[in-house]
């Protein structure tokens, strides 16, 4: 059962609100999102407040630019109040001054697990920081936005520019990672023009099709200060030297694509065979199906179904140490054997480093942390 569907029953006021709005008590439902979007942009300084881009269900989240707050409830409105988002940041605005952290209740194994990850990051939040930030009930998670006082884009600060050409990007991303303890949300990445947040009070249309509660809701409010962002460069700082140095190692012994000789004849990848000794929490059914197998199958021209699957699953059995395999161990090989004859009727190649850089940037760097090769 989903640890979403204990969570989110709904109260007698909030069904008595949804049968307001599908009997057609338009107004209701009108003001209380208008409120959501009035305090949403309380987090944003009031010369930035527009134009900015919102997205919605009936738009299948592509962004419109918006030029008054009128304007994004005709959005809203014509959404039935689905999906209802506006950016973080203005049209044209260069400058990070608002972080963003999502916990998705997808990847954790209860709701305790959940609320502690919360729990783990507010304290962050106020230890690293001194923050105390909003949180949102998305629905299906968290939602932190913690706005922050940076008057320049960190493009403009030369010691970061010279390592990395997306700093304000990066800043971002780096804080969610931090400030979360590496809990957040991996599929999600925030930046300048993609950071789009939830509003109060709308629906959450996966969380209604699903029959569960779809109400966004403040569990806590900003408190109106916004900490300064040199408080997180130095941390940031060592972070990006650190991923600069990682690669650099990584490229010092290794070459097209990461291939390194082996005992046998048959090349081998330093970053795949580094990823079969390291246990993940997540991220497991995509590393199986898009690095481990193909690799074993076309690169070290493994033909055994058994040896195969074996040697995966000694690597999901360490994986399950941190958390279980998900519907079942039982399942989880059978996945494997299926994958393995889809990869030698289809001749499917494995991710490449660069991919997994753009899609798990955790996975990435933990596999590129270290500069000596693993024993083969």
């Amino acid at each position: 059962m989903s640890i979403l569907s204990h969570q989110n029953q709904p109260a007698e006021r909030e069904n008595d609100e949804k049968i307001a709005v599908c009997g057609g008590d338009f107004s209701f439902y009108f003001s209380r999102v208008q409120s959501g979007v009035e305090f949403i942009l309380t987090h944003f300084k009031k010369e930035s407040w527009f134009p900015r881009r919102v997205s919605t269900a009936a738009t299948r989240r592509e962004q419109r630019e918006v030029s008054n707050r009128d304007m994004a409830m005709l959005y809203f409105e014509g959404a039935l109040w689905e999906d209802c988002r506006i950016a973080g940041f203005g049209v044209r605005q260069e400058n990070p001054d608002l972080l963003f952290i999502e916990l998705d209740a997808e990847n954790f194994a209860s709701m305790r697990s959940l609320k502690l990850a919360l729990t783990t990051t507010l304290k962050n939040i106020e230890k690293k920081i001194g923050g105390h930030p909003t949180v949102l009930w998305s629905g299906r998670g968290y939602h932190i936005i913690q706005p922050i006082d940076c008057p320049i884009p960190l493009e403009r600060i030369k010691e970061f520019a010279a390592l990395e050409p997306h700093t304000s990007n990066k800043f971002l991303q780096f804080a969610e990672r931090y400030l979360s303890a590496n809990k957040y949300d991996k599929g999600h990445h925030p930046a300048l023009k993609s950071c789009m947040l939830r509003i109060p009070y709308s629906l959450n249309s996966k969380c209604k099709t699903a029959g569960i509660d779809a109400e966004v809701k403040i569990i806590q409010r900003w408190d109106g200060h916004r900490p300064d962002y040199r408080l997180l460069l130095g941390s940031f700082y060592a972070d990006v030297v650190g991923r600069q140095q990682n690669q650099n190692d990584l490229c010092m012994h290794e070459s097209f694509d990461h291939i390194m000789p082996s005992s046998t004849t048959t090349p081998i990848i330093y970053w795949i065979e580094k990823l079969l000794q390291t246990p993940i929490e997540d991220y497991r059914k995509r590393a199986r199906d898009l690095i481990i197998v193909p690799y074993l199958v076309l690169r070290r021209g493994m033909t055994d179904e058994t040896q195969i699957s074996d040697i995966v699953m000694q690597w999901a059995d360490r994986c399950a140490e941190l958390r279980r395999l998900e519907p079942s161990r039982r399942d989880f090989i059978y996945k494997v054997r299926s994958r393995i004859r889809e990869v030698k009727n289809d001749k499917i190649s494995q991710m490449k480093l660069a991919t997994l850089k753009v899609k798990n940037p955790e996975l990435y760097d933990k596999l590129t942390m270290t500069t000596n090769p693993p024993k083969i």
